[in-house]
């Protein structure tokens, strides 16, 4: 005997309401820290809007995931996404061997006023 009153769990449905309340609590925390000149606040908030950022990645990939497919053969895709991947990765890996590289050399000392 089945007991099935036709209720449907969305998950979409769910990260909405709780991406809309990780957007209205940090609003308030930074409203409520900047009347009461608290930093904790302001950062508590900070950390809500991570966690917003976090729970809306995974609305995307929900949303994503129920996507049809375009019944494309697989190898296409899979060598135009590998070719994508590596050009990222090479002007990433380059673009952070340019940051630590001046990350690494020391600035000069600063000129004190009236010296040389």
């Amino acid at each position: 005997m089945s007991h099935d009153h036709g209720h449907v769990t969305s998950w979409s449905r769910r990260l909405v309401v709780v991406m809309a309340l990780n957007l209205l609590i940090p609003a308030l925390q930074v409203y409520g820290g900047l009347v009461s000149g608290s930093m904790a606040l302001i950062s508590d908030a900070l950390h809500n809007l991570a966690d917003f950022t976090a729970v809306a990645i995974s609305y995307i990939a929900l949303r994503l995931g129920e996507r049809r497919t375009s019944g494309r053969p697989i190898d296409t895709a899979g060598r135009r996404s590998w070719r994508h991947s590596s050009i990222w990765a090479f002007f990433t890996a380059l673009g952070s061997t340019w940051q630590s590289r001046r990350a690494s050399v020391s600035p000069p000392p600063p000129r004190l006023p009236g010296r040389r």
